[in-house]
């Protein structure tokens, strides 16, 4: 299964996501219900969602994943999986929190022009 558009389009232009997608050769995205949305200046959303990235070898790499429908500016939020000392609730609570401070920064400049389609 290929990744969607939204995803290949922000990965494209982030080489953080391009790396860690690129790692895998099959990858399938699971999108997961949005978490927040925000509204531009001009009208946009700025939407957070969960992703799983469900490799093939059987393990699955949880994100938090912001993404402009205006100028579709993105910004991908790892749950740190280095840091030993935080939960797993705590790792998806910190990423949200810092996916959300983006957000609310992110829609209160952006100027873009809601996209069509």
């Amino acid at each position: 299964m290929s990744l969607p558009t939204w995803l290949q389009n922000s990965i494209a232009t982030h080489d953080k996501r391009a790396s860690l997608v690129s790692a895998f050769t099959m990858v399938e995205v699971k999108p997961l219900p949005v978490v927040a949305r925000y509204l531009t200046v001009a009208g946009a959303h700025v939407v957070i969602r969960e992703i799983t990235l469900d490799l093939s070898h059987g393990s699955d790499v949880p994100a938090t994943f912001a993404e402009c429908g205006g100028c579709t500016d993105a910004q991908y939020f790892e749950w740190n999986w280095d840091d030993e000392d935080l939960s797993r609730p705590e790792k998806q609570a910190k990423a949200r929190t810092e996916a959300r401070a983006w957000s609310q920064a992110h829609a209160e400049t952006c100027r873009a022009i809601p996209m069509e389609g």
